[in-house]
């Protein structure tokens, strides 16, 4: 059954017998927790639909435009083409990894851009990685949206709510830095000796 409640016939293939009859009990469990969607969405489509019909009505003009902002540079480019029921915890928790670490400028062409390039279009990487902050905020807009997918029941499980994207104050802390003084803290051991 579809959400609106019409049936819709699915088709599975596979290699091997023993294959297509796994995937056959897995979609027949499938159906049996709730309806199915016949076709699910690819994530830069429901987010831009989740922009405009839900976060655009009821929240600010700033937080609507800092959610399309995160979405524009930060989510879609990664995960937008990946469909909705197929995102797993891994492709969130990756994503989130590879935020921390690229370089910004160059992914987003933001040297490129200027009109006197300096750092990344001429060879010399700037290594602008997203802050801590940045990082948290996108993961954030991702798990709003997913969240809303869930009440659309459009997938069964928030999977950017099971991915650690951390605290922009754990992973200074983890880092070794105390963000009071800013300066870095001696590693204790594990007896605290």
């Amino acid at each position: 059954m579809t959400p609106k409640g019409r049936r819709q016939r699915k088709t599975v293939y596979g290699k091997t017998r023993p294959e297509v009859h796994d995937k056959w009990l897995r979609l027949h469990e499938h159906a049996r927790r709730g309806p199915m969607v016949p076709v699910s969405p690819r994530l830069r489509d429901f987010l831009e639909r989740w922009l405009e019909e839900t976060v655009r009505p009821t929240l600010s003009p700033a937080t609507t435009s800092n959610y399309e902002m995160f979405s524009r540079l930060y989510i879609v480019p990664d995960l937008g083409d990946r469909k909705l029921d197929k995102l797993m915890v891994r492709d969130v928790q990756v994503w989130v990894n590879t935020l921390r670490v690229r370089c910004q400028c160059c992914f987003q062409g933001k040297d490129a851009a200027r009109p006197e390039p300096q750092c990344c279009a001429v060879g010399a990487c700037c290594h602008e990685a997203a802050s801590d902050w940045t990082v948290h905020q996108a993961w954030r807009v991702l798990r709003g949206a997913l969240t809303q997918a869930m009440r659309e029941e459009l997938v069964f499980r928030n999977v950017a709510a099971l991915a650690r994207a951390g605290t922009h104050a754990a992973v200074e802390e983890d880092a070794g830095v105390d963000r009071r003084r800013g300066a870095a803290v001696p590693h204790v051991g594990a007896r605290g000796w």
